[in-house]
């Protein structure tokens, strides 16, 4: 993640033949002062973008899978039947999408309206492919 003009900038190690590791940290990144744990939390897949406030609600059992992704300091307020909310920031990308999918509907965006609308829009698509005049 070489720093350039004061941004960060994501790389694919593994599509990388020829790889030279330098000895120099640029002054926009210093070791001592990236948290890494913290840059990295909202991000899904490591997909670049401005961070976007989230509002989340999501079936408890899943407290875990939060705290995976985006720590153990992000604020939980309960909510009933066993489901609780989180405020937090996310890049949005496909793959932040396909987590969301993979709980089904025990995680469901909230806020900001737009993703909400964005995500639906996704899962009519998708249900869309797999309509049964599409299957014959």
């Amino acid at each position: 993640m070489p720093a350039k003009e004061g941004n960060i900038y994501h790389y694919r190690v593994d599509r990388m033949d020829s790889v030279t590791i330098l000895g120099a940290i640029t002054d926009s990144i210093r070791e001592d002062s990236f948290d890494v744990s913290s840059y990295t939390s909202g991000m899904f897949g490591m997909y670049d973008g401005d961070k976007l406030p989230v509002k989340l609600s999501f079936h408890q059992t899943l407290i875990n899978y939060i705290f995976d992704r985006f720590g153990r300091n992000v604020e939980i307020v309960k909510e009933e039947n066993g489901w609780v909310t989180v405020r937090t920031e996310i890049v949005k990308s496909p793959v932040f999408l396909g987590w969301l999918l993979q709980f089904g509907g025990k995680i469901v965006i909230n806020e900001p309206l737009s993703l909400v609308e964005e995500f639906r829009s996704l899962l009519l698509d998708v249900a869309d492919s797999y309509a049964p005049t599409t299957l014959e």
